[in-house]
């Protein structure tokens, strides 16, 4: 099954912007002949560079309030997002207790990718102890609503007969409606099983 470190580093690739941006290149000519202007210049860019990254860590810490701020109202898209903040360090210390109190009640309260990667800390037991019956309930949650990933968890779950009786039809009800979304693991999953059957 796909771990929760895996599903944030995929978040990850889909929000990631370079640090740094590259630099035109000059010609040697262009390079060797530089004035003092160029370089007072290039000094204050550094300066504005400096006070760039001291009010961006600023706007990161009053976006991280706004966040939490709207996670204790209730809401349970803040309350995955600051979950994940946690999890990764983003703007706040990593704290797993935190990162799973956050992700337990945007679960709670339905949020499908909430439920699937609440079910995930229980397969794997990643702040929480580990609990098969458990993670196999959250990804019930998430694939009863559609949720591609959760089906293909919970076919896994039959399959295996983790935190559930072994049951290959239910299995492969489940892997079908992740195959249906175009899930890949399911879709190369239901070509093996199928040439078995």
């Amino acid at each position: 099954m796909i771990s929760i470190r895996k599903i944030a580093l995929r978040i990850l690739e889909f929000i990631h912007t370079p640090l740094f941006s590259a630099r035109d290149s000059k010609s040697g000519a262009e390079s060797s002949t530089k004035d003092m202007s160029s370089l007072k210049e290039r000094s204050g860019q550094k300066r504005e560079k400096s006070s760039d990254k001291t009010n961006s860590a600023l706007n990161r810490n009053k976006s991280v309030e706004r966040l939490r701020q709207a996670a204790e109202s209730g809401d349970a898209k803040a309350q995955f997002d600051l979950a994940f903040r946690y999890m990764m360090g983003f703007g706040v210390e990593q704290d797993k207790e935190e990162f799973v109190k956050w992700l337990r009640l945007a679960a709670q309260q339905g949020y499908v990718k909430a439920q699937y990667n609440y079910g995930c800390c229980f397969d794997q037991g990643y702040g929480v102890e580990q609990d098969k019956a458990e993670a196999a309930k959250w990804f019930r949650l998430a694939a009863e609503k559609g949720y591609a990933p959760a089906q293909y968890n919970l076919a896994n779950c039959y399959y295996k007969g983790e935190g559930v009786s072994k049951d290959l039809e239910e299995a492969l009800k489940w892997y079908r409606k992740a195959a249906k979304q175009h899930d890949e693991s399911a879709i190369e999953v239901l070509k093996v099983l199928e040439q078995k059957l």
